[in-house]
């Protein structure tokens, strides 16, 4: 149903805007009166800004030929747009947008990553037929100002970047320490599908942490025979039951005793029950989901030291298998060792899970040569059940 206009202006306006969103158009432009929300002072008035713009050959008003609406405009055609952008002193749209192409391009470091500026040129072409981009309109520039300061300065950084707070980010980059924070969300969803966001990861606080814009990251919850050798010292964590804790900067510092096999747990609760009620010389680490930039430089040095069997639990859900394989992948694969999965089986989730739409998404990973690719089929078609962690009671896996 067309759109009715009780303000002459917004009426003439939307002529335009039909113009510039729709430039190969070939049928005619119309916008039509809303006689009902015009009060009667404002008849004249309404009428008489109609009259001005067709006087100047902009528009033709078309008014209705029934004798009881007499003296009602039916419709109003747009005629000449050139004539309709000086009658409402309005810069062509094409004028504005090549403005504020300049202005977003200003601000893209020549060392900022291609797809920044492939992102800017999608904004401008949607800009230019008067449609929002991400949720900003050509009346958001300054918004997408900082947005594009941000993304360029994200761009340049690297998981080796040093960790900076998300308000500290902010100010050094666009000025404003809240900027970061109203674009987080847009933020996250652009790096999802740029070069940095390889993996379908769901966890936007993983996403910022891995490229060190978080606080700083908890300790990371290790148990087993392992110890801290720094600056000549000695500091012995087996002894620390029913777990001890490693903060990032002294991941570097790690050594452990070759245990029979090594074991990271995605849930809390379920690393705790294991640690207190297994003690059989493993070494087991707390993941909390997505593992940040300490629990990554945790996994990291000791791939680089232990030979052991890997293994990996986590849900039985999309989460579960996509952890699980940022991890194989990212991990233990550049060091050539193998990560198994240990009580993540469709099996499992037959027999304790609940019912849950499968993730398409997940078809990708199921043809891989992932580990997790049997569990990532199942979860991708049919009918699957997700199955959390703490349903389950802990047990050993066999190397």
């Amino acid at each position: 149903m067309a759109r009715k206009y009780a303000d002459a202006l917004a009426l003439l306006g939307s002529l335009l805007n039909v113009h510039e969103s729709q430039p190969d158009r070939k049928t005619p432009i119309l916008a039509y009166p809303d006689y009902a929300a015009i009060d009667f002072s404002g008849l004249d008035p309404f009428h008489e800004t109609l009259k001005r713009a067709e006087a100047c050959g902009a528009v033709q008003c078309e008014f209705e030929k029934s004798r009881l609406r007499r003296g009602h405009l039916r419709r109003v055609r747009l005629l000449d747009s050139a004539s309709l952008y000086g009658f409402l002193n309005r810069a062509p749209l094409g004028n504005e947008t090549d403005l504020a192409a300049q202005r977003i391009r200003k601000v893209i470091p020549d060392m900022a990553a291609k797809w920044v500026g492939s992102l800017a040129t999608k904004m401008i072409s949607a800009w230019t037929v008067r449609k929002p981009w991400q949720g900003l309109s050509l009346f958001d520039l300054e918004e997408a100002v900082h947005l594009f300061r941000l993304l360029s300065a994200i761009s340049m950084r690297s998981e080796s970047s040093a960790i900076v707070s998300p308000r500290a980010f902010s100010v050094k980059v666009t000025g404003d320490s809240k900027a970061f924070d109203r674009h987080r969300t847009r933020i996250a969803r652009l790096l999802k599908v740029s070069p940095l966001g390889e993996e379908k990861v769901d966890d936007d606080d993983f996403l910022f942490d891995r490229i060190g814009i978080a606080g700083w990251p908890d300790p990371v919850l290790i148990r087993g025979n392992y110890r801290l050798e720094k600056n000549g010292s000695l500091v012995d964590l087996a002894a620390c039951r029913p777990f001890g804790t490693v903060s990032l900067e002294d991941a570097a510092f790690l050594v452990c005793e070759q245990p029979p096999y090594v074991l990271s747990i995605e849930n809390k609760t379920t690393f705790n029950v294991y640690a207190r009620t297994i003690d059989d010389g493993s070494l087991v680490v707390f993941t909390g989901g997505y593992p940040s930039r300490a629990v990554q430089a945790v996994l990291n040095r000791f791939a680089a030291t232990v030979t052991a069997p890997w293994f990996h639990w986590g849900d039985i859900d999309a989460g579960g298998a996509r952890i699980f394989r940022y991890i194989e992948k990212n991990i233990l694969a550049p060091r050539g060792l193998e990560l198994r999965p240990h009580l993540m089986t469709p099996h499992l989730a037959e027999t304790y899970g609940v019912s849950a739409a499968p993730e398409p998404s997940l078809k990708s990973l199921a043809s891989s040569e992932s580990k997790i690719s049997d569990l990532a089929a199942y979860l991708s078609a049919g009918l699957p059940r997700h199955l959390e962690q703490e349903f389950i009671e802990p047990s050993p896996p066999t190397p």
